[in-house]
């Protein structure tokens, strides 16, 4: 931050412990940045300076010839004519001087009132700050304020003691006109501006408005879509778990009438080798009560078998992934679920 006063610099410096570095910014005007457009400015204004000159000239001497023919007109002589013109020529030379002079002196004061209209704009702009830096900034902006009014208080001193009044209250009238209408202007162009932010604003704040009602539209879709899809996930993991369930149901059902079938197999076996072993023994003892035994003994053994046959061949129809294929519907595998933990729990 760019200060003017050393010693506040300093100050500040002191008060960060020495940790801090002072950098200095150089300000560069566009008038520096652009050297080849100003002196094209410059010599165009020398130029325009230059034919301003001659017209004046040419309005002088045309003047100067139309009193001439108005003197001869009148009778006088050619001496005096010419007498009486070089006096009107030289006073109307001075005149024209002193106008552009003055002219001058114009400029210079219209740059002294910008210059005191821009140190009002800053001091309005530093009386809202309150530290030490801006009031000393705002006591030089006074003192330089101050100092170019007083020019300009001297400007129109100079001018009303060493100008004709005549003179000066046509520069000052036109001036006036010229302030009246910079004013007007300077109004137009104002209120122009505020319609024109205005309807930017008006502008803006519609894009605004058609944004948010997009993004709302696009919030409800993308929440919808975040709803079906979780739907949809849900359902696919419950039917995932209800398909592994299934699975790990018929897979513990089939492994369980395995080892009840080979029990049973078993079992017969052995009841058909000790039945063997009693035939043998009973036919060694009478052959006649062990042909009875046998036969008697035969019969149920063979439904035995036949319906260990008809099991086998149930449970080859019904086992698999066959059976589940035929489910339809989740209340049917449900059933089916309870079914089976019935039957497990039954069995055990």
């Amino acid at each position: 931050m760019y200060h003017p006063d050393k010693e506040l610099a300093n100050d500040t410096q002191d008060s960060l412990g020495g940790n801090s570095k002072t950098v200095m910014i150089a300000r560069v005007s566009p008038a520096d940045t652009n050297a080849e457009l100003q002196r094209e400015l410059q010599d165009r204004r020398v130029t325009c300076e230059s034919l301003a000159q001659r017209a004046c000239d040419a309005h002088v001497e045309k003047d100067r010839r139309v009193m001439k023919i108005e003197s001869i007109r009148n009778g006088k002589s050619w001496d005096e004519i010419e007498s009486n013109s070089h006096e009107d020529y030289d006073l109307v030379k001075s005149y024209v001087s002193k106008i552009q002079d003055l002219k001058g002196e114009l400029q210079r004061m219209k740059k002294m009132i910008k210059e005191i209209e821009e140190h009002r704009c800053n001091l309005a702009n530093i009386s809202s700050t309150s530290d030490d830096g801006a009031q000393k900034l705002k006591e030089e902006y006074l003192q330089k304020l101050n100092a170019l009014e007083a020019q300009v208080l001297n400007y129109l001193g100079c001018l009303n003691s060493e100008w004709p009044l005549p003179v000066v209250s046509v520069l000052k009238k036109e001036q006036g006109d010229k302030n009246r209408r910079v004013m007007r202007q300077l109004n137009n162009c104002r209120m122009r501006f505020t319609k024109l932010n205005l309807i930017r604003y008006d502008d803006h704040l519609r894009r605004l408005c058609t944004q948010f009602v997009q993004l709302q539209r696009k919030i409800k879709q993308e929440s919808e879509q975040f709803r079906l899809w979780k739907v949809s996930r849900e359902k696919e993991a419950l039917m995932q778990t209800i398909e592994h369930e299934l699975e790990v149901a018929v897979r513990v059902h089939e492994v369980r009438s395995a080892y009840e079938q080979s029990n049973g197999r078993a079992k017969m076996a052995n009841e058909i080798a000790r039945l063997k072993e009693e035939a043998d023994m009973m036919k060694m003892n009478s052959s006649s009560g062990a042909e009875k035994m046998i036969n008697s003994s035969s019969t149920p053994l063979l439904s035995m078998a036949s319906q260990l046959l008809e099991a086998e061949e149930r449970e080859r129809v019904f086992s698999g992934k066959g059976r589940w294929n035929q489910v339809r519907s989740l209340a049917e595998a449900k059933n089916v679920m309870n079914h089976l933990f019935n039957l497990a729990c039954s069995s055990r």
